[in-house]
């Protein structure tokens, strides 16, 4: 039961006014006049940026009311998931944890550009930051799972072929963990399309891959997913 656009001021005259988006609003200016925006280091990885194409316009003669924003999204994202496989009986197995460098992954910033009227991943992070996804789930693996366990989801800079992550997770020879030996590895993941072809993941694409935990090693598949359209979502709008 809100009025869209509504920013508490009136129309001024017969002025035309333009509105373009982005979210979220925590981003921040960087330049002082809107052209470049950058995401918190602590939210690097971690943030779906999304924001419109061109402009929607309205006036008093032509109120905002009847128009639509439409948010796209501006990066890639990789999505990650563990089972446990075929494993010996007296081994459990927790806590999985991956983690990607950002370096040169992950988007530190979005600009503004002036041909396409849209906003666009800018530039990548130069130094080591790492994004970690792990288990919210605290119990043991169980292999009759029917769904994977989640790890987590990282956005990534748009146009990158593959994807390079480490695992860890924690094993032991008794259900309760009263002593665990923690196992790493570190694996590459090149994407692909469905018929096996290299690809570059573009921004609004998304990448799944699945890791499988065997006794002594790990089996990692990726796929291409479609990132699933949320529809028509109402939110507050907070102008500048």
């Amino acid at each position: 039961n809100t009025v869209p656009y509504n920013t508490v001021y009136p129309y001024p005259g017969s002025q035309t006014l333009y509105a373009n988006g982005y979210s979220p609003s925590l981003l921040e200016v960087t330049d002082g006049d809107f052209t470049s925006l950058s995401i918190p280091e602590d939210l690097l990885g971690r943030l779906d940026v999304t924001s419109t194409k061109g402009f929607v316009q309205g006036s008093t003669a032509d109120p905002f009311d009847s128009k639509t924003l439409v948010f796209r999204h501006i990066l890639s994202k990789v999505n990650f998931y563990a089972r446990l496989g075929e494993i010996p009986a007296e081994r459990y197995f927790r806590d999985v944890k991956v983690t990607v460098n950002g370096n040169k992954r992950l988007t530190k910033n979005i600009k503004w550009n002036y041909e396409t009227k849209a906003w666009q991943a800018g530039e990548t992070i130069s130094v080591d930051i790492l994004w970690t996804g792990s288990d919210e789930n605290e119990n043991q693996m169980d292999p009759n799972e029917i769904d994977p366990r989640t790890i987590g989801s990282v956005y990534i800079h748009p146009g990158q072929a593959s994807i390079t992550f480490d695992i860890e997770l924690e094993m032991s020879e008794t259900a309760t963990f009263d002593s665990y030996e923690t196992i790493r590895s570190t694996a590459t993941v090149g994407f692909e399309n469905p018929s096996g072809t290299a690809i570059e993941l573009d921004a609004g694409e998304e990448y799944d891959i699945n890791i499988t935990i065997l006794y002594d090693s790990f089996v990692i598949k990726g796929n291409k997913a479609l990132w699933q359209d949320g529809g028509k979502i109402p939110l507050p709008f907070y102008p500048n």
